[in-house]
């Protein structure tokens, strides 16, 4: 028997619809690749917009800080939104930086609604997350930067509706997409009470008090030492150190009851917050006039005057007990900066003076400065008869406002700050390029607000205590995407 084949012929209708569903299949696939692909490229556009318009929101913030005091909470929200409403209409996603409604902290710029290349901006300022700070409110993380919601913080949210092409025939037509970013603008104070910069240096931070009263306390500001050394902190005797937060690079020999506060070691080093400003520093320096000429006396009465405006390169012999030395702001100077040029030997040597100076920035680019001594006292005035008041405090205004002595990294000599008797001293006291040396046998409550220093040494039977919260601090500049 043979068996043949079975040479039955196929319905063409059946071929027709098989090769209709391929093709429907085969353009199905090329659809998604060619509208994915849109999609994607349009996804990265829309999120480098959002980054733009959050940084240029931002960047309002950073270069109007100044005039925060005087502006409205909504007032700055809006200005900050017209810039990043700028940047959306650069990029195309908007048509005009006008029209926009207000909703609570929102600003919202529409193009349309929900068609195909409709656009909405959303500009929140301050963002809307639920946490009032997202990154450090001093609550013991590092490192040791305040960051606040309402701080120059701005969130900006691109809703955009791409049109679809092959995918329609899946009942694709306009694909939402969002891009998101927040960015912070701001000139903020560090919370740092005392920031030690030397980072290999075996006890960079060393304290040698004596005595179950001696050492250093640091209130509301954290104290940051960079060194990676194991034994960048020392601490001997009796002494403690307080503060809310130790953050060190390396590690510490000191125990639990010689460091009081967290501890935290191993961090990622921490840079100078400052290191920008040293160019502006010493241009203002250099602005200054050359002069050895001091007027005064040096009595209560009649004291020693040193003007801001003017460097000076020889100082009275202040051998008195006391002797009285203001520092004053010069007529017509618009900087409050008083500079010493005394060369590699000399030295502004305050031991026993009362020093009074509010409003100033002491800039010792050569010599050493040293206040020590049982009458040492710092304030910001006296009488006639020496009763003194205030607090010596630094600037108030300006690039270099928070500032009270600056002595610029290429002078290494010892900067000390001892006694045994008043010292009301409120600003940042800034000497990369050397130790500073602090101590004394009396409690000294008000030794400045802010220590930033190559390395730092205690000693003493005394307490001396660093108020962070106390007065006026140098501000650092911050300017990034942050999400």
């Amino acid at each position: 028997m043979i068996v043949g084949l079975n040479t039955k012929r196929q319905r063409p209708g059946n071929v027709i619809c098989l090769v209709a569903l391929m093709l429907t299949v085969l353009l199905g696939m090329a659809g998604y690749a060619v509208d994915g692909g849109m999609i994607l490229t349009q996804k990265r556009t829309i999120q480098a917009t959002a980054d733009a318009c959050a940084m240029a929101g931002a960047c309002y913030f950073y270069q109007n800080y100044q005039s925060y005091n005087s502006t409205t909470l909504s007032t700055q929200r809006t200005a900050a939104a017209g810039e990043a409403a700028k940047v959306a209409v650069a990029n195309g996603f908007l048509t005009t930086t006008g029209g926009s409604t207000t909703s609570g902290t929102s600003v919202i710029y529409k193009k349309g609604t929900t068609t195909a290349g409709d656009c909405t901006v959303t500009v929140n300022y301050p963002p809307n997350i639920s946490n009032n700070s997202i990154y450090n409110n001093g609550t013991g993380t590092s490192p040791s930067y305040e960051m606040y919601l309402a701080d120059g913080v701005i969130e900006v949210v691109v809703d955009y509706y791409q049109a679809s092409y092959f995918t329609k025939i899946w009942g694709y037509n306009n694909i939402h997409l969002t891009g998101r970013a927040v960015a912070r603008g701001n000139f903020v104070s560090p919370k740092l009470g005392v920031l030690i910069l030397d980072y290999t240096a075996g006890s960079s931070l060393w304290e040698a008090g004596g005595g179950s009263a001696g050492g250093i306390t640091v209130t509301g500001g954290n104290f940051v030492v960079d060194s990676n050394a194991s034994s960048a902190v020392v601490v001997s005797g009796g002494a403690t150190i307080t503060a809310p937060e130790f953050d060190i690079t390396g590690g510490t020999t000191a125990s639990s009851s010689q460091l009081v506060g967290t501890v935290l070691t191993g961090l990622h080093p921490t840079p100078d917050p400052f290191a920008y400003l040293q160019a502006t520093a010493t241009s203002t320096y250099n602005s200054l006039t050359s002069t050895s000429s001091v007027a005064g006396s040096g009595t209560s009465a009649d004291p020693y005057v040193f003007q801001t405006g003017k460097t000076y390169t020889d100082t009275p012999n202040f051998n008195k007990n006391p002797t009285y030395i203001k520092f004053v702001r010069g007529s017509g100077d618009t900087t409050g900066m008083l500079g010493f040029n005394l060369g590699s030997n000399g030295k502004f040597d305050a031991s026993n003076c009362v020093i009074s100076g509010s409003d100033v920035c002491v800039y010792l680019n050569t010599g050493k400065f040293t206040i020590q001594g049982n009458s040492s006292v710092m304030c910001a005035s006296f009488d006639s008869s020496g009763a003194t008041s205030g607090t010596f405090s630094g600037l108030t205004s300006g690039a270099l406002k928070g500032f009270t002595f600056w002595q610029p990294s290429s002078n290494d000599n010892v900067m000390s700050f001892e006694g045994n008797s008043n010292f009301a001293l409120s600003g940042t006291v800034y000497a990369p390029g050397a130790l500073i040396d602090v101590g004394g046998n009396g409690t000294l409550a008000n030794m400045g607000s802010q220590f930033v220093g190559r390395m730092m040494k205690g000693h003493g039977n005394g307490n001396i205590t660093i108020n962070y919260n106390g007065g006026e601090k140098a501000k650092t500049r911050v300017l990034s995407l942050i999400e």
